[in-house]
């Protein structure tokens, strides 16, 4: 665009009567909010709930960074989809149930600084589905993804597509829920270790697993077009995300050791070596007889801060034949360390 053409637009743009400079400058706000509400996803998940004869009713709870100064979608459209045959057997509106602030499950043992943290929504609604030997997947879209993120190619044109899968209606059958929100923040450097495990109540064996974030059909790596939301429910398999080179599902953060999940327990582990936003996704197994039965995934972002206020503890003792530096502890925040000497005891919480 040459000088002459930019002085020409406001040369017109002056010309123009009040209200229409007005209605242009609305519109040109509302186009800055709807790019900014796409821009801050952090992730969510699907649960559904067992109420009576083949009736669910289905949960989406959404994450989103909190600098996101732009509704929640009033109403999403979900497609409820037939497992072995990708066919689409219904699609539902649902409209927004609450949002608000989320609860901070970083480190304790600081306050995190100004900007670090997050909102979250929820949409809910009841489906009835018929008995079906395949079971069915549940899954909505939504573009795009913070563009801060640093481990991921193109994330503020990635979006990501919420998914779950319901066995047939003819089990009787609940879906895990995740023990705890997500945590928005750590510490860099330090070693930081994370509930990640779900409870279910009908009893059934839960398996853990860390894989590549969903990034669905809206945006890169699969179209080169963006669409904040579908327009119709678009059957899977959903398209992976791009993993910027030096971090995969297998080293999320780029660290060493690499950010671990303990299969068994849900537990993670990891001491992250670089600041900045990482994503990634954690998928719950439900097995049942040693079938699988069900499935939930959680899509979530997460911050590593410089925690300059957050000092490792420094330990002294006295009487030791051991040299000052001659012992290790590493102490994980709200476990508990014991020691006793011949004289004192010490508790670290």
């Amino acid at each position: 665009m040459t000088y002459f053409t930019i002085f020409a637009i406001i040369k017109k743009f002056r010309l123009m009567p009040l209200k229409h400079r007005l209605l242009l400058f609305l519109l040109l706000m509302i186009g800055f909010g709807y790019d900014a509400n796409a821009k801050h996803i952090a992730g969510g998940d699907f649960t559904y709930r067992r109420l009576n004869g083949n009736n669910f009713e289905i949960t989406l709870k959404i994450f989103r960074d909190c600098s996101d100064f732009v509704a929640f979608d009033n109403a999403i459209l979900i497609g409820v989809f037939n497992k072995g045959t990708n066919t689409l057997i219904n699609s539902y509106t649902v409209a927004l149930t609450d949002s608000g602030s989320l609860t901070l499950t970083g480190t304790s043992c600081l306050t995190p600084p100004t900007g670090v943290c997050m909102d979250k929504c929820t949409y809910v609604d009841t489906i009835s589905l018929p008995n079906n030997p395949s079971g069915y997947y549940v899954s909505w879209e939504r573009c795009c993804r913070n563009n801060a993120i640093v481990n991921l190619t193109r994330p503020g044109d990635t979006g990501i597509a919420y998914y779950m899968e319901i066995p047939d209606p003819a089990i009787i059958d609940n879906s895990p829920n995740f023990n705890n929100d997500p945590f928005p923040f750590m510490c860099l450097g330090q070693d930081f270790d994370f509930d990640y495990s779900a409870y279910d109540v009908d009893g059934d064996l839960l398996t853990y697993s860390l894989e590549t974030p969903l990034a669905g059909e809206l945006g890169y790596p699969l179209s080169s077009t963006i669409s904040p939301v579908w327009s119709n429910p678009t059957p899977g398999p959903y398209q992976a995300v791009q993993w910027l080179p030096g971090y995969s599902v297998a080293n999320i953060t780029g660290s060493f050791p690499a950010l671990s999940l303990n299969s068994s327990t849900g537990l993670m582990k990891v001491k992250a070596n670089k600041v900045g936003f990482y994503a990634m996704a954690v998928v719950i197994k439900e097995f049942r007889n040693g079938v699988q039965i069900g499935q939930i995934r959680r899509e979530i972002e997460f911050t590593v801060i410089n925690c300059a206020a957050n000092a490792a503890p420094q330990i002294s003792y006295q009487n030791s034949t051991a040299p000052q530096s001659g012992l290790t502890f590493t102490i994980y925040e709200k476990r508990l360390f014991m020691f006793y000497s011949s004289c004192y005891g010490f508790r670290f919480n």
